[in-house]
């Protein structure tokens, strides 16, 4: 997968919390190994829903 920011690639990450657990709740994120862009399913969810707002509003 390529980074839509930068189109660097993609690699899994392990995402952990501020004790160090591991936060299952989001399921799986990636993050570009070129500009450090993050992404899960919370960050695409957010994403598609402000695009849909946007679209409401023209």
């Amino acid at each position: 997968m390529n980074c839509s920011r930068c189109h660097g690639l993609l690699c899994f990450s392990d995402l952990r919390d501020e004790e160090g657990g591991l936060v299952t709740e989001g399921g799986p994120a990636f993050r570009c190994i070129l500009c450090g862009e993050l992404i899960d399913s919370v960050i695409l969810m957010n994403r598609a829903r402000r695009a849909t707002e946007r679209d409401l509003y023209r």
